[in-house]
């Protein structure tokens, strides 16, 4: 894997997206959760920060997010992180990052995700760029990626 701990941080952070439909509810904990404690989830829907949140990430995905007091981890639990703040995936909406396949898979993407950004729009890049990037990243799941929507070539100019 190509990025460091704190790009996987970054990852781990950053998919709290789903904190606003998440409930309180005791749930069953396997083997392989990982958990992030003492979290302060910040809620876009409404500005609100929820404090002392614990956050369980199973297979990659986050679970549930809990109340501290709810979450009572296994003792053998790997926590990933104590405290800190996990903020919605953020999206870059004007980005040309294709035009060079092993400059966006090996430069622009890992700096979108260590620093939260989720999802891009590419505005226009070469469309050879453009396949070939998709292509790479279709058949390599171990890059990883924001979510990238392509508008196709840049239309200006020549």
């Amino acid at each position: 894997m190509r990025l460091n701990w704190f790009a996987a941080f970054g990852v781990i952070s950053a998919i709290g997206f789903g904190v606003s439909s998440c409930v309180a509810a005791s749930p069953s904990f396997l083997d392989t959760d990982k958990f992030l404690t003492s979290m302060t989830v910040l809620d876009v829907t409404n500005g609100s920060e929820r404090t002392n949140q614990t956050i369980i990430i199973r297979d990659d995905r986050i679970f549930d997010i809990v109340p501290d007091d709810v979450a009572t981890h296994p003792a053998n639990a790997e926590i990933l992180a104590t405290g800190g703040y996990v903020v919605p995936g953020l999206w870059d909406m004007h980005v040309h990052t294709m035009t060079e396949p092993d400059v966006a898979i090996d430069y622009f993407f890992p700096l979108f995700i260590a620093n939260g950004v989720t999802g891009i729009r590419d505005m226009g890049s070469v469309v050879d760029g453009i396949v070939e990037t998709r292509a790479r990243l279709a058949e390599n799941d171990s890059i990883i990626a924001p979510h990238i929507y392509a508008a196709g070539p840049l239309l200006d100019g020549q």
